[in-house]
């Protein structure tokens, strides 16, 4: 993980690879979300079956994830120390992981921070900054 604070900007640096992870995820999300359009765009109502439905729900599960990518969460390498609310730890598939949040809601998810020494890097180096436990 290489997350450091830089003093003269007032910035946390944050370098993961996690804008290209969320910019291939987004791609996928759109092409499942045309195709399901696509399968069900010529569905009607007395004649829905089996497929219909799972492209139906395919397509829901994309919406709810693209908007999840793109207004809860941000991906910035660069988020200056004011913009932050605090650092919050939460369960995702029984591992812990670690986000912080930013005081316009959304959350940036450290996502190399593995590691009970990383949490505790992580953690003092957002103290050095000012920021809180959430």
């Amino acid at each position: 993980m290489k997350l450091h604070y830089n003093t003269q900007e007032q910035a946390i640096l944050i370098q993961d690879g996690l804008k290209n992870h969320h910019f291939l995820l987004k791609l996928l999300m759109i092409l499942n979300l045309l195709n399901a359009i696509l399968n069900v765009s010529t569905f009607s109502i007395s004649s829905i079956g089996f497929m219909q439905l799972v492209w139906l729900f395919l397509g829901l599960v994309s919406m709810v994830v693209l908007y999840n990518l793109t207004v809860k969460n941000t991906t910035s390498e660069k988020i200056p120390a004011s913009a932050i609310k605090g650092l919050k730890e939460y369960s995702f598939f029984g591992k812990k992981r670690l986000a912080i949040v930013l005081t316009n809601g959304k959350k940036r998810d450290l996502v190399e921070v593995k590691t009970p020494e990383e949490f505790k890097e992580a953690r003092k180096i957002m103290k050095k900054v000012g920021v809180k436990d959430l």
